[in-house]
């Protein structure tokens, strides 16, 4: 499988020889190292993945570059960087993905620009970071992550209705991480409590 989808990439890589900057097959490239790391990571692969995944935000940061305030090139950035979080994760470097996971919110807040899925991707992440900063004893972290996400929370209610899935959706989101937080502090009452509010939310 890895084979196949590198022949792909074969094509992109050729383009981009004769013409470094062409945004298209960077898009192209970028996609593609994506797709390697899926594949990698459905092989059970992680170093495969990883690589691929850095390869990916080698492309994404050239990509940044070129067009910093491209929604969709943010996203893509915030993917093969939280890809980098979760292979070192996978290889039980699990102090050294927490700074990619960093990076990949910061990318996901600027892509948030594009509307409300993108507050949904963002709001996905903070829950996932905050969830894997407690289990590795970093709760002052966590804590600040789940912060963060409040900002999200105002600016998409600024931009949608109050009853919109989306508001819903953000807000479930951002009370997830903290019954995570509970439970790794092993205080189940409290993470029982916080999912059932949320569950009802």
């Amino acid at each position: 499988k890895q084979n196949a989808v590198r022949l792909v990439a074969y094509v992109p890589d050729k383009v981009l020889a004769r013409r470094p900057g062409y945004r298209i097959a960077l898009h192209a490239a970028q996609v593609i190292e994506s797709d390697l790391v899926q594949v990698a990571a459905n092989e059970l692969n992680p170093r495969e993945a990883l690589q691929a995944a850095q390869r990916g935000v080698q492309i994404s940061e050239t990509l940044v570059g070129l067009d910093p305030d491209n929604v969709v090139s943010l996203n893509n950035m915030g993917v093969v960087q939280q890809s980098s979080g979760d292979a070192l994760w996978s290889m039980g470097k699990v102090r050294e993905a927490i700074p990619y996971y960093l990076k990949s919110l910061d990318s996901y807040g600027r892509a948030t620009a594009g509307g409300a899925g993108f507050f949904l991707i963002h709001g996905y992440d903070v829950a996932q970071t905050a969830y894997h900063q407690a289990q590795t004893g970093d709760f002052k972290g966590a804590a600040a992550t789940i912060a963060s996400g409040a900002q999200f929370q105002g600016e998409l209610r600024r931009i949608e209705p109050a009853n919109s899935i989306a508001v819903v959706l953000l807000d479930t989101l951002q009370e997830l991480p903290a019954a995570g937080v509970a439970l790794q502090r092993d205080d189940f009452t409290t993470a029982i409590r916080i999912s059932r509010e949320a569950a009802r939310h």
